[in-house]
C-alpha cells in the first residue's frame, strides 16, 4: 500500500482550506481536486447524509407491510432525532435550513418502490 507523508498532504491542502473558510464549497473542492486528483474530492449537504441514511433505513425494512409497521413506531420519534442531529435544541434559528420529514423521505422511497414494480 503506497503511503504519503503528513506534510506533503498537509502542503497540498492549505489553499482548498483558505477557501472554506469562504464558504464557496465548490470552489475549494475544485482547487483541492487540482492540487491533488488521486484523492476523490464531494461535498454532501447535512440534510443530504440525513435523507440519505434515513431513506437507506427505510428501503432495508423490507415489504410495505413491514414498513408501514415500523413507521407507526419511528416517526413520532423522528423529529427527536431531527431536532438532536442538526443542533436545532441549541440553534432553533436554523430549523427553515434543515427542513425534513420522515413522511417526505418515507413517501419518497415507497414511490420509487411503486416505480420499480412497474
Amino acid at each position: 500500500m503506497d503511503s504519503i507523508g503528513v506534510m506533503p498532504l498537509l502542503q497540498g491542502h492549505k489553499r482548498p482550506c483558505r477557501l472554506l473558510k469562504t464558504r464557496d464549497v465548490t470552489q475549494a473542492l475544485t482547487v483541492a481536486g487540482g492540487a491533488r486528483p488521486d484523492i476523490a474530492y464531494f461535498s454532501m449537504s447535512a440534510v443530504g447524509v440525513f435523507r440519505v441514511a434515513l431513506t437507506g433505513r427505510i428501503e432495508r425494512l423490507g415489504p410495505p407491510e413491514a414498513r408501514a409497521r415500523v413507521r407507526a413506531i419511528e416517526e413520532p420519534y423522528f423529529e427527536e432525532c431531527r431536532q438532536r442531529f442538526f443542533a436545532l435544541d441549541q440553534f432553533p434559528e436554523n430549523a427553515d435550513r434543515f427542513a425534513i420529514t420522515y413522511a417526505d423521505v418515507y413517501d419518497e422511497v415507497a414511490n420509487r418502490a411503486g416505480q420499480r414494480a412497474t
